[in-house]
């Protein structure tokens, strides 16, 4: 066999390679992608009724929380069920165990922010912020004579203010707060 039959050969064989190894990469990461979107899935499938409350209440508090200490605070019948979803949310990797108790281990509540011991709402940032661009709005930046400038964006600015106002006490009272 002449040499550049032999480097044509091992050409064509290392390009079969590559493209069956770029073909086997890609459908593993696609397995993989998929895995991780289950994943997630089954992890947000946790945080439903109590286990959420469990979840909140273990998020509220900055020290580790003990079996006993969920089942009096919410009412629960037996510490067996307390720790039952406490372990649920332990095996989602919500909350990791430590000396003294439970402790939060990563917030997934995406439209709570905690401050301090509260959980409160993101809306009611902009909920403020517009209530406030209103206010100086009409106090401070009135004409004396109203104009169509002056009117559409105080209309537009009212509007976003209602509605920012409605999300607020939305979520202010839904039960999951």
């Amino acid at each position: 066999m002449p040499a550049n039959d032999l480097i044509l050969r091992f050409c064509t064989l290392y390009k079969r390679f590559e493209h069956r190894y770029t073909e086997i990469n890609r459908q593993l990461l696609s397995i993989d992608g998929d895995r991780n979107a289950l994943a997630r899935d089954d992890q947000r499938d946790v945080l439903k009724g109590l286990t959420l409350k469990v979840y909140k209440y273990i998020l509220k508090n900055d020290r580790p929380v003990g079996i006993r200490e969920v089942q009096r605070v919410l009412g629960l019948s037996s510490p067996t069920l307390a720790l039952y979803h406490m372990n649920k949310l332990e095996e989602a990797g919500f909350i990791k165990k430590e000396m003294n108790g439970y402790v939060a281990d990563r917030i997934v509540l995406e439209n709570l922010i905690r401050f301090r011991r509260m959980l409160i709402p993101r809306s009611l940032f902009f909920t403020v912020f517009m209530v406030t661009s209103l206010i100086i709005a009409i106090v401070f930046l009135r004409p004396p004579v109203l104009t169509r400038e002056y009117v559409f964006p105080l209309a537009v600015i009212v509007v976003a203010t209602i509605v920012s106002i409605y999300d607020t006490i939305r979520a202010f009272s839904r039960r999951t707060l």
